[in-house]
C-alpha cells in the first residue's frame, strides 16, 4: 500500500454509504483516508464515461456538494471528492498522484 493512504474500503451496492443526487442515491466506489488525516470519496471511471456521461458529471455533482456540506459542519474531519479515470489510476505511483 502507499504510503499516503492509512486506510481505504470499497463501497458496495446497496450499501449504507450514499450521496443523495436528482437520480436517486449515489454509491460511490471508495472512501480513503489519507496520511495527512482528510477523508476521500474516490468514484473510479472507465475514460471515456468520465467525459462524455452527464450521469457521472451529476453524481460527481452532487458528491462535491455533500462534501462541502460535511466540511461546512466542522464535525467529521476533513472531506474531499475526486473522480478518477482508468488511465490516471493505472498511472498512479501514489495516493497523491490520484488526488493531486
Amino acid at each position: 500500500m502507499w504510503d499516503d493512504v492509512v486506510s481505504w474500503q470499497r463501497l458496495y451496492v446497496p450499501g449504507a454509504a450514499w450521496i443523495a443526487w436528482k437520480g436517486g442515491r449515489y454509491h460511490p466506489d471508495f472512501v480513503v483516508v489519507a496520511a495527512d488525516g482528510a477523508h476521500w470519496v474516490i468514484e473510479a471511471k472507465a475514460n471515456k464515461a468520465a467525459e462524455d456521461s452527464a450521469e457521472v458529471q451529476a453524481k460527481a455533482e452532487a458528491a462535491e456538494a455533500w462534501v462541502d456540506r460535511v466540511n461546512s459542519s466542522k464535525s467529521f474531519g476533513d472531506w474531499r471528492y475526486r473522480l478518477a479515470t482508468e488511465m490516471k489510476i493505472a498511472a498512479a505511483v501514489s495516493f497523491k498522484s490520484i488526488t493531486g
